[in-house]
C-alpha cells in the first residue's frame, strides 16, 4: 500500500489489545506483545525521524496505549508469588491423573444407575475420588490462567472471576455428598455432568511432545521426521475418533436401560424395552450387550427390527439419538476414509505430476504466487513431456574411473528384450529421426540405438529462445517439427536481427557442442516447435570413447555448416562472422593434420609390422637349410 508523500504518517488502525498495525512509508509493521513494544518501536524507528513520520497528536495516543499495555501486564502478575505456573510439572500430572478419574466417575456412575452394579471397596474408591476432585475444585483458584489473547494471568481475582463464571458451579453440584442423607441415585446424576470434561483425556496429553520424545534421533526438518510425525497424528486422530464412537454407544445404552427402568417404576408402563424383550430377569452382561446391540444397530443402520422401542418416550429418544448420530457417524465413516487415504498417499510413492504439484507450492509458500503464463508454461513442459517420453524408465549413470569413464543405462524392462527386437523397437520410435538425421546417425554403426536411450523431448512456445547468443549448450536439440529463427542480438541499433528462419528437422546447439564454444547465434521460435534432446555429458562421452572416428566426420560437417550460417549473419551486418570463421576453419585443419599423422604413423607402423614377419620368415628357412631339412 503507497502512501501519497502529504501522508508520510503513521495511522494506527487499532488501539486495543496486545498488538496494533501502523503504516509508515508505506509499510505495514507489526509490534509484538509484551513490555519490549517501546524498545521494539524505538529499533524499527530511530528518534530522529519521528518529527518526519508522526504527527505530534498521535505521539500522546501512542505514549498512552504502551503506557495501559505496560500497566495491564503489571496488573495481571500481580500475584504471581502465590499462582502455581502451569508448566509446573506436579501439576500437569495431577492434571493427568484427574482426566482418568473423570473418566471412572462417569462409567461408574452410569452402571450404577442402570444395572446397580457395585464392587467390594467402591465406597472407600469414591470417598478417595470425592477428596481429589475437591483438591482439584481448590486448585482452579491459585492455577494459572490466560486470557483470549494469550497473556497469562496471576492475578487471584481475575482467576477467581474466569472461574466462576465457567465450570464453579457444576463442579460444585458434581462433588455435592448427597449419598450422606441417602439420595444415592440424585448424585450419581450429578457426577454425570462430568462426562462433558471426557474430552480433556484426549487434550490433556500433549502429543505433539510425546512424538517429539520418541522422534528425538530425528531432525526436525528432515523428510523422515515430517513424514512419521504426520503420520502417527493421523493415527492418534484415529484412535480419538473410535474411542469417542465406543464412549458414546456405551453412554446411551447405559441411559436408555436407566430410562426404560424409570419408565415402569415411576410411571408404571409395561410395555418397556426391558419387559417386552424379557431382559428383566436375565444377566447383566448379557442385558448390556442386547441393548448395546441395539443401540449401536440403530446409530449405524437404524436397526433391524430384531429389537424396537415400545413405547412413546422410548421412541423419542431413539429418535433423537438416530438424528445425531446418523450424522455423526456418517461424518466418521469419512474422517476414517481420509485417515486411511493419507496413510496409504504417505506409504506409496509419488507420482512425476504429484511431485512437481508439491514443488510448485513450496516454491510459491517461500517466494510468493507465480506468475500465471509462468506456472502454464511449466506444466504444458511435462505434461508433454510425459507424452513424449517412451524411455522414462530409464536410469542414466555415468561411472568415473581415472582413465575412463563408461555409461550404464538401466531399465528393468528393455533388460528383458532381445537385442534384435530392442533395435527393431528403437526403429519404431525413432525412425523419422535416423532418416533425417543420417549422417549424425549412419544405419552402418549401432551408435543410434545407444544414444537413443538417452532421447529427451522438447516442446517450445513461440517466443522462446532456444539457445541465447554466447550461451554454452548443455543438449543437443533435434528439432522435428515447428520453425524457429537464427540471429544475432545488433547492440548498436538495440534490436534483434533474424538471419534465417528453419522450418522442420534442424539442429540447435551443434557449434557450441561439438567445438565447445559458446553459441554464435540466438535461435528465437516462431511457431510451436517440438523435438528431442541429448544430454551433453552421455552424448560427448559415447561418441570421444567407442565412435571418435564418427565424431570427428560430424564435427567437419558442422564446422562447415557454421561457416555457411556465418557467412549469412555477415550479410545482416554479424560483424564478429570472419573472426569465427577463420577460427572454425584453423581448429579443422589442425585437428585434421592430427588425423594425417596418426594415419600415416599408423601405416608406417602396418609396414614396419610386415617387414618383420617377412625377416622371421626368411630366418626361419635358412635354419631348416643348415640343418637339411629340406
Amino acid at each position: 500500500m503507497k502512501i501519497r508523500p502529504r501522508m508520510n504518517i503513521i495511522l494506527f488502525n487499532s488501539w486495543t489489545g496486545d498488538r496494533f498495525n501502523a503504516i509508515a512509508k508505506g509499510h505495514r509493521i507489526k509490534f509484538r506483545s509484551g513490555a519490549s513494544i517501546r524498545n521494539q518501536f524505538k529499533m524499527i524507528i530511530q528518534p530522529k525521524d519521528l518529527k518526519k513520520i508522526f504527527q505530534p497528536q498521535r505521539l500522546s495516543h501512542l505514549d498512552s496505549f504502551l503506557d495501559s499495555e505496560k500497566s495491564l501486564l503489571k496488573l495481571y502478575a500481580k500475584d504471581k508469588k502465590y499462582i502455581i505456573p502451569n508448566t509446573c510439572k506436579i501439576l500437569g500430572i495431577f492434571r493427568i491423573s484427574m482426566s482418568f478419574f473423570i473418566v471412572y466417575s462417569v462409567i461408574s456412575s452410569l452402571l450404577d444407575l442402570a444395572f446397580d452394579m457395585y464392587f467390594e471397596g467402591e465406597d472407600i474408591l469414591n470417598s478417595i475420588v470425592w477428596v481429589l476432585f475437591l483438591i482439584d475444585l481448590g486448585l482452579n483458584f491459585i492455577t494459572e490462567r490466560f486470557d483470549v489473547r494469550g497473556r497469562s494471568i496471576k492475578n487471584l481475582k481475575f482467576i477467581a472471576k474466569s472461574y466462576v463464571k465457567g465450570w464453579f458451579i457444576f463442579d460444585i453440584l458434581a462433588i455435592l455428598p448427597l449419598r450422606f442423607w441417602g439420595h444415592n441415585k440424585a448424585e450419581e446424576l450429578l457426577r454425570l455432568i462430568r462426562v462433558f470434561k471426557i474430552k480433556t483425556v484426549f487434550t490433556i496429553l500433549p502429543m505433539h511432545s510425546v512424538i517429539k520424545y520418541f522422534l528425538r534421533n530425528y531432525k526436525e526438518q528432515s523428510i523422515k521426521y515430517k513424514k512419521t510425525s504426520t503420520i502417527l497424528n493421523i493415527i492418534w486422530d484415529f484412535i480419538v475418533e473410535i474411542f469417542s464412537i465406543i464412549f458414546f454407544s456405551f453412554f446411551t445404552t447405559c441411559v436408555f436401560w436407566y430410562v426404560s427402568l424409570q419408565l415402569t417404576n415411576l410411571l408404571g408402563i409395561r410395555e418397556t424395552f426391558i419387559i417386552e424383550n424379557q431382559l428383566e430377569g436375565e444377566n447383566i452382561s448379557e442385558s448390556f450387550i442386547k441393548t448395546l446391540y441395539f443401540i449401536v444397530t440403530s446409530m449405524a443402520t437404524v436397526g433391524y427390527g430384531d429389537f424396537l422401542p415400545e413405547n412413546v418416550y422410548e421412541r423419542i429418544f431413539i429418535s433423537m439419538i438416530l438424528v445425531y448420530s446418523t450424522v455423526w457417524f456418517t461424518v466418521s465413516r469419512g474422517k476414517a476414509l481420509e485417515f486411511l487415504e493419507k496413510v496409504w498417499k504417505f506409504n506409496r510413492k509419488k507420482s512425476d505430476f504429484e511431485k512437481l504439484d508439491i514443488f510448485i507450492t513450496q516454491l510459491e509458500n517461500a517466494h510468493g504466487l507465480l506468475p500465471y503464463q509462468l506456472k502454464i508454461d511449466i506444466l504444458s513442459h511435462f505434461q508433454y513431456y510425459q507424452e513424449k517420453e517412451f524411455m522414462k524408465n530409464c536410469k542414466l549413470k555415468i561411472i568415473s574411473d581415472k582413465k575412463i569413464k563408461t555409461i550404464h543405462v538401466k531399465n528393468k524392462i528393455s533388460d528383458t528384450i532381445p537385442y534384435k527386437l530392442k533395435k527393431q523397437l528403437f526403429n519404431f520410435m525413432y525412425d523419422d529421426y535416423f532418416m533425417h538425421f543420417r549422417f549424425f546417425f549412419p544405419d552402418n554403426l549401432n551408435f543410434k540405438y545407444k544414444i537413443c536411450k538417452f532421447f529427451q523431448p522438447r516442446q517450445y512456445t513461440p517466443g522462446t529462445i532456444i539457445l541465447n547468443q554466447g550461451a554454452m549448450c548443455d543438449e543437443l536439440i533435434f528439432i522435428k517439427d515447428g520453425s524457429f529463427y537464427l540471429g544475432f542480438y545488433d547492440y548498436i541499433n538495440q534490436i534483434t536481427q533474424h538471419c534465417k528462419r528453419f522450418q522442420d528437422w534442424a539442429l540447435v546447439g551443434d557449434y557450441s557442442f561439438f567445438f565447445n564454444k559458446p553459441s554464435f547465434a540466438l535461435y528465437e521460435v516462431y511457431s510451436q516447435t517440438s523435438g528431442m534432446a541429448i544430454p551433453k555429458a552421455p552424448l560427448e562421452n559415447l561418441m570421444k570413447l567407442n565412435y571418435s572416428s564418427l565424431f570427428n566426420k560430424v564435427r567437419s560437417k558442422i564446422g562447415l555448416r557454421s561457416c555457411r550460417l556465418l557467412k549469412i549473419m555477415a550479410g545482416k551486418g554479424f560483424v564478429r562472422s570472419e573472426e569465427l570463421m577463420a577460427e572454425v576453419i584453423s581448429l579443422l585443419e589442425i585437428e585434421n593434420a592430427i588425423l594425417n599423422e596418426e594415419a600415416c604413423l599408423c601405416n608406417i607402423y602396418k609396414s614396419c609390422a610386415s617387414i618383420d614377419s617377412s625377416l622371421s620368415k626368411i630366418k626361419q628357412i635358412l635354419h631348416e637349410l643348415k640343418f637339411g631339412i629340406y
